[in-house]
């Protein structure tokens, strides 16, 4: 049984494509046709983003502690807010505030384009993931701590 949700020739077309063959000449490696392989890579991508939503969801589900910040707000005052939240709530981040601030700004962009607010989730294992809101809505009311800025 396999621990995967991707067939190993799903995998295969992905893995081969992201080197940039083209449907072509992925069909001709694995002795498929192009529409197999299009469809193939379809099904698996889908399968990937449900697994990034199931994977965003159980994050926040079970966060200690979120900080919300809203489009255009201070990063610099959410990254300080990071790490408090995190000492308040016994978890010792991975990362140093440069590197808080540096998550929080490179996922921003993304968020302020959409209209979106942005979710730093602060994980019990000392990680920090960063989402938008959207995102992750339909979880936030499972978590511990929101704290929004």
């Amino acid at each position: 049984m396999s621990s995967s949700l991707l067939s190993r020739v799903q995998l295969e077309v992905l893995a081969l494509r992201s080197r940039g063959l083209s449907l072509g000449e992925v069909a001709r490696r694995l002795g498929l046709s192009r529409q197999a392989v299009w469809a193939l890579e379809r099904r698996a991508l889908r399968a990937v983003e449900a697994a990034r939503r199931t994977l965003a969801a159980f994050e926040v589900a079970t966060a200690p502690a979120i900080v919300v910040v809203k489009p255009g707000g201070s990063l610099d005052a959410a990254a300080s807010r990071v790490l408090e939240e995190a000492d308040a709530a016994g978890v010792k981040l991975r990362l140093d505030y440069m590197g808080v601030y540096a998550l929080l700004r490179g996922d921003s962009r993304v968020c302020a384009e959409r209209g979106d607010k942005l979710v730093a989730v602060i994980r019990r294992d000392g990680g920090l993931s960063v989402y938008c809101l959207s995102d992750v809505a339909e979880a936030m009311d499972l978590a511990e701590r929101v704290v929004e800025l």
